[in-house]
Parts: structure tokens; C-alpha cells; sequence
């Protein structure tokens, strides 16, 4: 188990879902899964001041679950084509050092 991970999230299954995402893309991802925790505490109508007390009091949960990594993987599209990935594939296969 990762810290600030939950124990729902399912590496394998992010891998898949991201198939063909650049490195941009994925931090773009994990980027926006770690604001979902903030955002729910935000949309609980938290004020700042009760969100400092939570964590002060050690209440302030701000792990990660799967729901949020997919949520964020559906607002992200990969930027990169599977035409521009065959084309670099087949680049790479022509003029890539042995």
C-alpha cells in the first residue's frame, strides 16, 4: 500500500486505462486526482478555517481512491494519436541506434 493511496487502486488497471498517454498526459492525471480529496471536502461546504482544524485534528482524509484517478483519466484525453505513436514506432524501428 502507498501512503496517501487507498487500497482500491488498482495500478494494473490505471495502466490500461492510460494506454497511450504521454508522460505530460499522466501528470496531468495524477494531477488532477490529487485535488479530488480537496474537492470534496470543498464541495462538503468546508470553510478554510474548518479544514485547518481537521488537520490539526488528524481528520483531514486526503488519500486517493480509484474513483479519482478515473475521474480524472475521463477528463483527460491522451494528446498524443495512434497514428503519431505508429509513426514514431516505425521512426524508431528505421533510424534507432542498435
Amino acid at each position: 500500500n502507498k501512503e496517501g493511496v487507498e487500497d482500491d487502486v488498482d495500478f494494473d488497471v490505471l495502466t490500461q486505462l492510460t494506454a497511450g498517454y504521454s508522460g505530460a498526459d499522466l501528470k496531468i492525471v495524477c494531477r488532477d486526482a490529487s485535488m479530488m480529496p480537496m474537492r470534496r471536502l470543498v464541495s462538503q461546504m468546508r470553510s478554510a478555517d474548518e479544514i485547518r482544524q481537521l488537520k490539526e485534528e488528524g481528520g483531514l482524509d486526503v488519500s486517493l481512491t480509484m474513483d479519482d484517478f478515473t475521474a480524472a483519466i475521463k477528463k483527460t484525453q491522451p494528446s498524443v494519436s495512434p497514428g503519431d505513436i505508429a509513426k514514431f514506432e516505425e521512426w524508431d524501428k528505421t533510424f534507432a541506434s542498435v
